[in-house]
């Protein structure tokens, strides 16, 4: 049975891709609770663009250039260049007609969804991945459904109420089947006590009221009142013995602004439940309890001797069990805090092990003790407040092994952050040994986690921000993102076991946002080389299948443009586009055949073929600029040579008939060395005045113009299948 809608959704599509929904219900259905259809408005990817914000028809369309087809210049891939660089395209005008080149398009989508019995006014039930779609690895947002709560029997609906005979969270889409909700690897811990893991902290003991106070747990609102206003008129007068008495008392007694704290604290239901959890019990009530009267008096071995011997009492044992848990778990923290500011000594390390191994020990027994929580039903129903119910106490004892463990977790986390990795051992094996099941350990390491993979998110966001519209940053700031993110990513991966999903979703949000910011810049500066690079940086980084996929991908496509500018950019700078008119042609012979014709003579055949190595301007006005420096310093070196050659002939009288060949010789070698030296010093000039950044080889008399040219690998394909540079071979 159902009833029908009266009114539409005025839901909100929040930033981050979430959708908030809100309902309203009598006070009679938010008493035993109901199962509600909803229908609501989200955002997801354009089923006619795909989500790339252009139509699939432009993807015909051709560079006016050079004919050659086109890839769509999406945002997800890099471009794939042909030969001519695709220099004569000029973008795509048009967009998607349906999304209007967003990318996205609203869609209707149905959810049930069970409102549990007992909700309160403004709750806020959270349906994760039902939200929008947004750029995150788990590709969409979440769904609040936000409740309210009318004294009115009658009120608006923008839903409808739906009967089944096992009401579970589900959801379905317009025409599909029921689907119930399963939690990640069977976890019974589908509803936790939020409000335990919240306060489950190091310092939890520490900031207990009731230790604060000195109060026992089953102090009245009125005692507690009376209580604090003695303290505070006794801060007022400034007594001087101002001491809080009790068990474990604190050294220091609280300020006016710790005292409202904790009265502030008592005052609501669920967190004085939890305290009182955590605090002690009198094993007999109404009675001295003879464990908290030494523990008082600063007795600790007796208060433990005493609850050690009540511990084999069948009807009150769990209770000792439940003080000695305490009494060990805030002995243990206590130690901890006190090592922050004083190394402890060998002996009392190892007494702060036992503390661990005692707490956890006494915690798991009581967790399955039915007669311990029969006990703290009891309580609940003394409390008598309507937001604690028996199913608060059984959340709790659900909750309570991953609360425990959250607590050593974050010592865990804290330590890690310090880069102590003998504390992050220490814990990491008191939370092993605890016995508290592997999925509560993950669990609370998790937790301990979140604001680590929170920072992740931020820098994720923050990188995206930053290339946002400048799109030449992205290598910079993908750089960045990498180096800050790998710390962080290294901690995750040692404290949480492969396959957990915060460890898995940051590490694939970290390279898909990688790729996503460098994918802009290298279809914007096509520095292909310098995309090669960051996107090996990134192939580490995913765990998905899609993201590594995609890499893979994107790495292939840069590495095919990176040839092919090679191909079409100056040999010699490597920077600049070659200029047609400035290509260097070097003259190559190969297949060269000799055939003797009889009478000592021979003839010779050859091939003949010419490589074109591509050249921008400047670099042709460089070559030039060398070519004249070592001419002329050849010419000067020549004239030089003769010059001295002549004088040294005048002065001795020495003429071409009374000349000795030694004489002759040794006039050749100078001209010549000096030919040689004012070449080398007219290519030294010309290496100075070369900009830096363009290659300069052009030690070489017979080929000064082609040697800069050695290495392009058009020439050493050729040479490398018996080709000569040159015109043409010695008919020798």
């Amino acid at each position: 049975m159902s009833e029908p809608k009266e009114t539409k959704t005025n839901q909100v599509n929040a930033p981050g891709g979430e959708v908030r929904f809100p309902v309203t219900i009598s006070a009679e259905e938010a008493a035993l609770g109901l199962v509600i259809e909803i229908d609501y408005d989200a955002l997801d990817a354009c089923a006619s663009c795909e989500g790339h914000g252009l139509p699939h028809s432009q993807q015909t369309e051709k560079c006016p250039r050079c004919g050659s087809k086109l890839h769509i210049r999406r945002s997800s891939t890099f471009l794939l260049s042909d030969q001519c660089g695709n220099r004569g395209w000029k973008g795509f005008p048009i967009k998607c007609e349906i999304c209007d080149g967003s990318g996205q398009q609203l869609i209707s989508k149905s959810l049930v969804v069970k409102i549990p019995a007992g909700v309160k006014h403004g709750t806020r039930l959270r349906i994760a991945g039902k939200g929008s779609t947004v750029k995150r690895p788990n590709g969409h947002g979440d769904l609040f459904v936000i409740v309210s709560v009318s004294s009115s029997k009658s009120c608006d609906r923008n839903y409808s109420v739906v009967e089944f005979d096992e009401p579970e969270l589900f959801s379905r889409n317009v025409g599909s089947s029921r689907i119930p909700k399963t939690s990640i690897k069977d976890d019974p811990l589908d509803e936790p006590f939020d409000r335990l893991l919240e306060l489950a902290d190091p310092d939890l003991f520490r900031n207990n009221p009731f230790r604060i106070l000195g109060l026992s747990v089953y102090a009245s609102d009125r005692e507690i009142k009376k209580h604090v206003e003695k303290l505070q008129i006794m801060a007022r007068i400034g007594d001087a013995q101002l001491r809080v008495d009790g068990p474990l008392a604190l050294d220091r007694p609280p300020d006016d602004s710790c005292l409202r704290s904790a009265v502030h604290d008592l005052r609501d239901p669920e967190r004085r439940l939890i305290y009182e959890f955590f605090w002690f019990w009198p094993v007999m009530r109404g009675e001295n309890d003879q464990g908290l009267i030494e523990l008082s008096s600063q007795n600790i071995t007796s208060a433990i001797e005493f609850w050690e011997k009540v511990e084999s009492h069948s009807d009150i044992g769990s209770l000792a069990s439940h003080n000695l848990a305490v009494l060990y778990h805030a002995a243990a923290f206590d130690l901890e805090s006190e090592a922050r500011s004083t190394p402890l000594s060998k002996e009392t390390k190892v007494l702060q092990d036992a503390y661990w191994h005692q707490a956890f020990r006494r915690w798991k027994d009581l967790s399955r003790n039915d007669h311990f929580w029969g006990l703290f039903n009891s309580r609940v129903r003394e409390l008598d407040e309507p937001q604690l119910t028996p199913g608060t106490v059984r959340r709790l004892q659900l909750t309570l092994p991953t609360a425990l463990l959250s607590m050593t977790a974050r010592l865990v986390v804290s330590a890690a952050e310090r880069g102590d990795k003998t504390e992050t051992n220490r814990h990491r094996r008191l939370m092993n040994e605890s016995d508290l099941g592997p999925a509560a350990n993950e669990r609370a390491l998790s937790r301990a986690l979140s604001a680590t993979g929170l920072r992740i998110t931020r820098l994720c966001e923050r990188t995206e921000s930053q290339v946002s519209g400048r799109e030449e940053t992205g290598y910079e700031a993908t750089r960045n993102l990498l180096e800050e993110a790998k710390p962080l990513l290294i901690m995750l991966d040692e404290l949480l076991p492969a396959g957990n999903r915060l460890r898995d979703e940051v590490r694939d949000q970290v390279a898909q946002t990688a790729l996503d910011c460098q994918i802009p810049f290298g279809n914007k500066t096509e520095n292909w080389k310098a995309c090669v690079e960051l996107l090996e940086l990134t192939r580490p980084y995913p765990v998905s299948a899609s993201i590594k996929s995609r890499i893979e991908e994107n790495l292939k496509v840069v590495r095919e443009n990176l040839k092919l500018k090679s191909l079409i950019s100056c040999w010699f700078c490597k920077e600049k586009e070659g200029d047609v008119d400035a290509t260097l042609e070097v003259k190559m012979y190969g297949d060269v055949k000799r055939f003797s014709t009889g009478l000592n003579s021979r003839r010779v055949e050859w091939r003949n073929a010419t490589v074109s190595v591509p050249r921008c301007v400047q670099c042709l006005a460089t070559h030039k600029r060398t070519n004249r420096f070592i001419a002329l310093g050849g010419a000067l070196g020549l004239l030089a040579g003769l010059a001295i050659c002549s004088l040294v002939w005048l002065v001795a009288g020495i003429n071409d008939q009374t000349a000795d060949p030694p004489i002759v010789f040794g006039s050749i070698f100078i001209i010549v060395a000096l030919l040689f030296l004012g070449l080398d010093i007219g290519d030294q000039l010309a290496k100075c005045s070369t900009p830096e950044g363009i290659i300069h080889r052009s030690h070489s008399v017979v080929m000064v113009g082609l040697m800069p040219a050695m290495g392009y690998p058009g020439i050493e394909e050729m040479k490398s299948k018996g080709w000569i540079v040159g015109s043409k071979p010695s008919t020798s």
